[in-house]
């Protein structure tokens, strides 16, 4: 099974173009062009950290990058528990926050999304709306699926960011 402790470049870039705050990640890769390491150590910690070595270095540039990137449970903190879907005509309607694995001992996959109760005509039913969270409906990791519906949260304006 694959596990990543954290967005890879790539998906911290594609955040960071969605909006989200770089100082929400916990950790970052520091490196060059050629080689990054991960650095378990926050993004506003690391910068912190240059700003004071540039200055006993005489303010002298680096040559180095720091891209933020978030863990699962950097992700997971910038998700609401709850969102409301309004739908015209309808009342509003409240759904809360799940993350599952589905599947056996020899295929496992895993799914975020938002789960909500609709009452019709004195009945409850269960109802997942966020059946499409990206191109897949189901990931390898649990980052993965969390990573794929933090970014649909943000398209669909559930969640603000800067941008």
């Amino acid at each position: 099974m694959k596990t990543d402790i954290c967005t890879s470049i790539e998906k911290s870039k594609k955040l960071m173009e969605l909006g989200v705050d770089p100082s929400t990640a916990d950790m970052c890769y520091v490196g060059t062009e050629k080689e990054h390491i991960l650095h378990a150590e926050s993004y506003n910690k690391i910068l912190a950290w240059r700003k004071e070595d540039a200055k006993k270095c005489h303010n002298a540039p680096f040559s180095t990058s720091i891209t933020p990137c978030w863990s699962l449970a950097a992700i997971l903190e910038l998700m609401p528990f709850f969102i409301t879907i309004k739908e015209e005509g309808e009342p509003d309607e409240y759904y809360h926050f799940q993350l599952n694995r589905n599947g056996s001992v020899f295929h496992s996959k895993w799914w975020a999304s938002y789960h909500g109760l609709k009452t019709e005509r004195g009945k409850v039913h269960t109802r997942r709306i966020h059946w499409a969270v990206g191109p897949k409906e189901e990931s390898e990791t649990p980052l993965d699926a969390a990573f794929e519906l933090l970014c649909w949260l943000i398209e669909q304006g559930q969640i603000k960011v800067n941008k």
